[in-house]
């Protein structure tokens, strides 16, 4: 696969509940993209990783790479 010249590095609203795991499905589908980043702050580690788990399957299946930015899981949740 010949990588493009330029590509995008996404990162995710506070809020990715409800349709947002289809509309991030549906970004990485229009074009481009190097990343992801979780960026979800301030919830637990349980409800982040519950928030995570589809979109990192989402990424996954387009080979984007996904990233984690929440300092306090930083070492424990990799995307």
């Amino acid at each position: 696969m010949t990588t493009p010249a330029c590509q995008l590095y996404l990162i995710s609203p506070l809020d990715v509940s409800g349709e947002f795991p289809a509309r991030l499905a549906r970004a990485l589908d229009a074009g481009p993209v190097a990343a992801f980043q979780f960026g979800v702050k301030n919830v637990d580690e349980h409800t982040a990783v519950k928030l995570a788990e589809p979109l990192q399957a989402i990424c996954a299946a387009r080979e984007v790479r996904s990233e984690e930015h929440t300092s306090e899981l930083q070492s424990r949740l990799h995307l």
